[in-house]
């Protein structure tokens, strides 16, 4: 049995410190707060050019969209389905 384990570390460049992030009730970490909308938290799995990159599989998506009450995410939940392939979520870093 082969089990995967992530360790989440963050950097602050402007406070030269680093911290690991907390976690929500399903011991998530909680990384990026995304409250653009009343989006889901954001967790990347790349960042590069400014930009943050996460995969979301689509049946976590769909819940998260019920969840969080984002129109945008409700609007594209509304087109996926339990099988649809996975999103691909992006942000701007600020």
């Amino acid at each position: 049995l082969f089990k995967v384990s992530n360790a989440y570390l963050i950097y602050d460049k402007l406070k030269r410190k680093t911290y690991i992030p907390g976690k929500d009730a399903d011991g998530k970490p909680v990384i990026f707060i995304n409250d653009f909308e009343n989006n889901m938290p954001f967790v990347p799995s790349y960042i590069d050019n400014g930009y943050m990159y996460a995969i979301v599989d689509a049946i976590s998506f769909i819940d998260l969209a019920e969840e969080k009450g984002s129109e945008k995410m409700k609007q594209i939940a509304s087109g996926l389905r339990e099988e649809s392939n996975p999103v691909l979520v992006r942000a701007k870093l600020k």
